[in-house]
C-alpha cells in the first residue's frame, strides 16, 4: 500500500511497481485503468475484489509476479497455441537493405547467416 497525493502519482507508482494485482476504487475507475500499463490484473470498482478474478469470473489466476508485469502477461489461451512468421522480402527491398542486414549479422559472427546474404548478392546470383 502506497500513499500518494494525486492520481497521476498513483498511476506512476503502479506502473513502476508492475504489481500482480491492482484494485481501483474511485469515481470513474475505467479512466484510471486505461492509464495503467504494467499490471497482471486490474480489478475495477467496489464489487470486484481480487478473489472474484482469481477464482470465479473466468480470468486467469496465473499472473506475472515480482514486477514482471513490465514485460509479461498472465497465462492465456495464446500460451497454448503455436504460431510462426512467414517472411517474403522483395528483391528490391533486399538489395536496398543488404548492407544493413550484413552489419547486423557481423557482430554475432554467424558465418552461415552472413553467407546466406552474401550469396544473394545480385552481382553473384542469377535472376
Amino acid at each position: 500500500l502506497f500513499l500518494v497525493d494525486t492520481m497521476d502519482q498513483a498511476v506512476d507508482a503502479v506502473n513502476a511497481i508492475a504489481p500482480e494485482h491492482v484494485e481501483i476504487l474511485c469515481e470513474h475507475p475505467e479512466n484510471l485503468a486505461r492509464r495503467i500499463t504494467n499490471a497482471g490484473a486490474i480489478f475495477i470498482g467496489e464489487h470486484s475484489p481480487e478473489p472474484v478474478g482469481d477464482y470465479f469470473c473466468g480470468t486467469n489466476h496465473v499472473l506475472p509476479t515480482g514486477g514482471t508485469a513490465r514485460f509479461a502477461s498472465g497465462l492465456s489461451v495464446a500460451d497454448f497455441l503455436r504460431s510462426y512468421s512467414i517472411i517474403r522480402y522483395s528483391r528490391k527491398a533486399f538489395e536496398a537493405n543488404r548492407s544493413t542486414i550484413l552489419s547486423l549479422i557481423k557482430p554475432e559472427k554467424m558465418r552461415a547467416h552472413m553467407l546466406s546474404v552474401q550469396v544473394r548478392d545480385k552481382t553473384h546470383s542469377p535472376g
